[in-house]
């Protein structure tokens, strides 16, 4: 689109046919472009998130938005985030307890893969060949909002556009799924431990594929909106939260 601006402020949009043979709309904005100048200069547009109080979506209901904290938002996303992968902790015990009819809590291979796992804490190699913590475990301050306080529940590392994920020991893949808006998600079992590698575009392994340590396992996503590649990784033992600081090499 063609966008005019006077003193530092947009007046006017419109579409731009310079670029008709380039554009799948033929150059033509989209209706909700047209809305963008009052969206941005209006003294009464929304400047705060909002959170839905009524459930029910219907033309006649009212959704009942009210203003929210963004502490409050970043928060309940991340809560959001962290129900998600606990359910699929959930469901991958589940599933190992269907396939065990003895009913023993981890069967002898499980248990030395549990073991070795603990045995390598703190030497654990790090699922990037490169990259920096940039988010730690625990209450962080949030990176754009300073005054807020969010809660990691693992570490998320900066890294090279297009950058290999590698798995951090040996195990089996026990789900792969979908986090909307932050990529897909591979879910390692370590015996009684779980690896988390969260924000990848491209996943290179299947469920129940037996994997070992530093074998590649996907591709970082790059967030094109605020340019950044961020691999997001967490360590589970059970249903408990680990700093993955504490496990991974010279991490801490």
């Amino acid at each position: 689109m063609k966008v005019e601006v006077e003193d530092g402020i947009a007046t006017r949009m419109e579409s731009n046919y310079d670029i008709q043979d380039e554009h799948p709309g033929g150059g033509r904005v989209c209706v909700k472009a047209y809305g963008l100048i009052q969206k941005t200069y209006n003294p009464h547009r929304i400047k705060t998130p909002m959170k839905r109080t009524n459930p029910i979506k219907s033309r006649d209901e009212d959704p009942g938005f009210v203003a929210i904290t963004w502490e409050e938002a970043l928060n309940t996303v991340a809560e959001k985030i962290r129900k998600i992968i606990e359910e699929e902790i959930r469901k991958a015990r589940a599933k190992e307890k269907r396939g065990n009819k003895e009913g023993f809590s981890l069967t002898p291979e499980a248990k030395a893969l549990s073991d070795n796992f603990l045995e390598n804490k703190g030497r654990l190699p790090w699922p990037l060949d490169k990259g920096i913590i940039v988010q730690g475990f625990g209450k962080q301050q949030h990176v754009v909002f300073k005054n807020i306080e969010t809660h990691n529940n693992g570490v998320d590392i900066a890294t090279d556009r297009g950058a290999k994920v590698r798995a951090v020991f040996d195990g089996k893949v026990s789900r792969i799924f979908l986090i909307k808006g932050e990529g897909k998600v591979i879910l390692i079992n370590h015996g009684e431990y779980f690896s988390v590698y969260s924000g990848l575009k491209e996943v290179s392994v299947q469920t129940g594929e037996k994997i070992f340590a530093k074998q590649e396992i996907g591709t970082v996503m790059t967030d094109k909106n605020r340019q950044k590649t961020h691999l997001h990784f967490e360590i589970w033992k059970n249903y408990d939260k680990q700093n993955p600081s504490h496990w991974l090499y010279k991490a801490y």
